[in-house]
């Protein structure tokens, strides 16, 4: 037994459009049909090729980054004369942080522990930085507290 209530029910009629009787217009409409499809292929072709283009720009730019980043943490441990400023907590005029370089490298090669060069855009080169053992040596030498970033470092050779 089925009931009815008084809920609306409501009903859509789907229309399909009628085929033409006539060949040449359905051979018309399928070919025109096809060519917009081809058109809208070739231009997914050519965002698929911008977007492959531009993909290669961002790998080679993450391939750079990535390069940079494997050699700052390598040099990690090492330090820059402003970083070993910051680390006795004195302040140093330019003039004195490129003579402190200077004797930082002098060190390093008495020691026979390579300075490393850091990127950096200020100088073409890079930025210079010293093994933590150079860097407790100059403070020994200079008469420097020992700051506690420094203090087990050990010799490296």
């Amino acid at each position: 037994m089925i009931q009815l209530t008084d809920d609306v029910v409501e009903t859509r009629i789907i229309e399909t459009p009628a085929k033409s009787l006539n060949p040449l217009e359905n051979a018309f409409s399928s070919i025109s049909g096809a060519l917009a499809f081809l058109d809208e292929k070739k231009a997914d072709k050519a965002e698929v090729l911008k977007l492959q283009q531009e993909n290669r720009v961002l790998e080679a730019e993450c391939a750079k980054l990535h390069q940079s980043m494997q050699l700052l943490n390598h040099q990690r441990s090492y330090l820059s004369v402003q970083a070993l400023m910051v680390a006795l907590y004195v302040e140093w005029e330019t003039e004195e942080k490129k003579a402190i370089g200077k004797e930082l490298t002098k060190l390093s090669q008495e020691l026979g522990i390579p300075k490393q060069w850091r990127p950096d855009d200020r100088f073409p080169k890079g930025l210079g930085v010293y093994h933590p053992f150079v860097c407790h040596q100059f403070c020994e030498k200079n008469e420097f507290p020992i700051p506690p970033v420094l203090h087990l470092v050990v010799d490296p050779r």
